[in-house]
């Protein structure tokens, strides 16, 4: 259940400014003693897509507390970008990072702490056609549960493939991922992805 409210206000014709706040709290049917309440204050940007930079830049303040005494309460702050910048008229380079507070599927470890950035570039080829290259790199603190020791997962990405642009906004691409996995104290979860795929990507 989560209830929130906020303001937006242009600050010039191509910026917007949205200020929030809210409350969640997180229910867990089969395991109560992982229900948590989170509250959130957040401040996000925008830039229009007429701007020479244009995306999304998110910060926030989180105050997540479980119910289990053993769970580390967590205050601090969380965040995302998300921007696009052209170049020579051919290319866009993307930039993604997120800072985020995620449950863990394991319930010893209640939950960690998500830092991720990925930088991608778009090359247009021929009439609707395109490329794009991606890597990134996501690290995942664990250890916020007493008894759980702490270590930091890492996740290297990267990715290639080619697109098709439709006229209603819309990406449909064909796609090489290798993803690298690696845990310092659990080594069953490391791994090595190979994966081929497609997908269907859409702006809003």
């Amino acid at each position: 259940m989560e209830y929130s409210g906020g303001v937006r206000t242009d600050l010039t014709p191509l910026t917007a400014l949205t200020v929030s706040a809210g409350v969640r709290e997180d229910t867990f049917r089969f395991l109560p003693l992982r229900n948590a309440d989170t509250r959130i204050a957040t401040a996000a940007l925008k830039l229009d897509a007429a701007a020479v930079v244009t995306g999304v830049v998110t910060a926030g303040f989180n105050d997540f507390k479980a119910v289990d005494p053993r769970v580390r309460p967590f205050r601090g702050l969380v965040g995302s970008v998300a921007l696009a910048y052209p170049l020579l008229e051919v290319g866009r380079l993307d930039l993604v990072a997120t800072r985020r507070l995620e449950y863990s599927f394991d319930a010893a470890e209640a939950y960690y702490l998500e830092n991720a950035i990925s930088l991608a570039y778009n090359h247009r080829l021929v009439g609707p056609f395109d490329a794009q290259v991606r890597g990134g790199r996501a690290s995942f603190d664990y250890g916020n549960r007493e008894g759980s020791p702490p270590h930091t997962d890492t996740l290297d990405t990267v990715e290639t493939g080619v697109g098709y642009n439709l006229r209603n906004r819309t990406r449909v691409s064909f796609n090489y991922e290798y993803a690298r996995r690696r845990s310092p104290a659990l080594a069953d979860r490391n791994y090595n992805r190979r994966r081929v795929f497609l997908a269907w990507t859409f702006a809003i």
